[in-house]
């Protein structure tokens, strides 16, 4: 049919277009999309700030493959596998997916590598030590096509203008803030994470201003 050759052309990686075909059968048709949306931007990303653009397509294809379940089947999968808190597990299943794909992805897929898995896991809730392929796949979840609200707009809009460091701290905040405009609970290690990132952004404008503040100097003194 028309349908699947237009589906099936969508990659021309075997393995890519095996994994798609999963997850297609998997997810409902708008997770599905979402998925994809975020396999492309995820590759977008990766092609602009030099990251590896075979990986961030299939962890972006995969992230959401447990979003599958109901939150009660993610409870009892991730009280299985030991993952996450007893207080996490009850209050905030919908960050349980990320940890439960991860731990089993790698048994589904052989051969995927690490790390994808990890990205997977971290798409989010995120963690201090993040990856840049970390950190691609997190902020193409918030910014693929299919989001069209307006935090979503302008991030997109910072596609290529700011460093993957700056656009995933963004991203990162608007996460947070949309969490405590929505009354949700906020994952426990998210307020350590966010506050890392504040710091560590700190601390690049310092060392920035610092070393501007150096070449002026070297300037008037060249010119003096």
């Amino acid at each position: 049919p028309q349908e699947m050759h237009q589906h099936m052309a969508r990659f021309t990686d075997p393995e890519l277009n095996a994994i798609d075909q999963r997850v297609r059968q998997r997810l409902k048709p708008s997770r599905y999309e979402h998925s994809v949306g975020v396999c492309e931007t995820a590759r977008t990303m990766a092609r602009i700030y030099g990251v590896d653009q075979r990986k961030a397509a299939l962890a972006g294809l995969l992230h959401d493959w447990d979003k599958a379940l109901s939150f009660d089947q993610l409870r009892h999968k991730a009280q299985e596998l030991n993952l996450a808190d007893a207080y996490v597990r009850q209050s905030m299943p919908g960050v349980l997916h990320s940890f439960t794909a991860a731990a089993t992805l790698g048994q589904e897929f052989s051969g995927l590598d690490p790390e994808i898995l990890q990205a997977i896991e971290r798409h989010t809730c995120g963690a201090e030590d993040m990856s840049p392929l970390d950190m691609v796949v997190f902020t193409a979840d918030l910014i693929e096509p299919n989001r069209t609200f307006d935090s979503a707009v302008r991030l997109r809009r910072l596609l290529g203008e700011v460093s993957l460091d700056e656009l995933y701290y963004q991203a990162y905040k608007e996460t947070v803030l949309n969490l405590l405009h929505t009354d949700r609970t906020i994952y426990p290690e998210s307020v350590n994470i966010y506050n890392h990132l504040v710091q560590c952004r700190a601390g690049k404008a310092d060392r920035q201003c610092k070393a501007d503040k150096a070449d002026r100097q070297a300037e008037v003194l060249e010119n003096s």
